[in-house]
């Protein structure tokens, strides 16, 4: 349900191309209740960096068919308020259901 085909399934068309409007943007993230001093936040946010642009993290979630990106504290925020908005929109052009 990606918005553009996976490099290794590049023969495999879109939702969209097949006809069908819709793109699901997959979040995965890890999230501290408010309360969690900043410099446990930071060391973390820094390590999860690290990780997600590993070579070897990188080859092995390909396997997964997963793009990750990694996004900063402010960024996953951001992404999830866009997220929250298209599933408000969505359960609007639904009726709620």
């Amino acid at each position: 349900m990606a918005d553009e085909r996976l490099e290794d399934a590049s023969d495999i068309p879109t939702f969209k191309e097949q006809g069908v409007d819709l793109v699901v943007d997959k979040v995965f993230l890890w999230a501290f209740p408010a309360d969690t001093p900043d410099d446990i936040v930071t060391a973390f946010t820094k390590a999860m960096g690290k990780a997600v642009d590993s070579e070897e993290y990188q080859a092995e979630i390909k396997k997964s068919w997963l793009n990750p990106v990694y996004l900063n504290p402010e960024e996953a925020s951001k992404k999830l308020s866009e997220v929250e908005a298209e599933y408000v929109e969505l359960n609007k052009l639904t009726g709620g259901k």
